[in-house]
This record gives C-alpha cells, structure tokens and sequence, in this order.
C-alpha cells in the first residue's frame, strides 16, 4: 500500500467512525419493540416500560418489550399479558424423578 493510500485510509476511517458512531446510538423504542432489562426502562419511550418476555403472551421469542405499565388488554400483540402459569412453553425442565431425563 502506498503512504497516499495509507493516510487516505486514515482520513476516512477518522471522519467516517465518529459519524457511524453517533449516528448509530441507541434511540428510544415504541410500543412492543425490543429493550434490554439490563437497561432498566432507559431503552423505551415516553411512559412505556421495559417488560420481560415471561409476562408477555407473546414471550416465547424471550424478547423484552417496551410495554404500557398498566392496562395493557388494548396493548399491541406483543405486548398483550400472559395468561395462566406465566412460565413461557419450551422452557428447560429438569425431566423426570430426579432430573432423570426418562430412560436411557
């Protein structure tokens, strides 16, 4: 590589990653879009809070969601409260008598 090409490459790489950078910082997610619990409510918007997968009818994907924090029945698919036992489906289980996992 020539030193033209070398301090070209250094010229773009010191004009483009401040640019990738802010422009590719978190923004604030919209009713049923993912959040980290991790980041407590800072990833979703306005009064929306960041609701784990297992309270949500639609958790199985183990995705938390930035919900509504009450009355959710008119929420968005994904946001729509679990129903019965709360666990998701498809979950690890221990197996049988033991954690025996069944005969073997």
């Amino acid at each position: 590589m020539t030193q033209r090409a070398l301090r070209l490459l250094l010229a773009s790489l010191l004009v483009g990653l401040p640019v990738a950078f802010a422009s590719g910082g978190c923004s604030r997610q919209g009713e049923g879009e993912r959040c980290s619990l991790l980041n407590g409510n800072e990833d979703c918007s306005g009064s929306l809070v960041c609701t784990p997968a297992n309270e949500l009818r639609g958790g199985d994907d183990r995705v938390d969601r930035c919900c509504p924090a009450e009355d959710r029945t008119d929420a968005v698919p994904s946001c729509r409260p679990r129903t019965g036992s709360g666990a998701p489906t498809g979950g690890t289980s221990s197996g049988g008598a033991g954690g025996a996992g069944g005969a073997g």
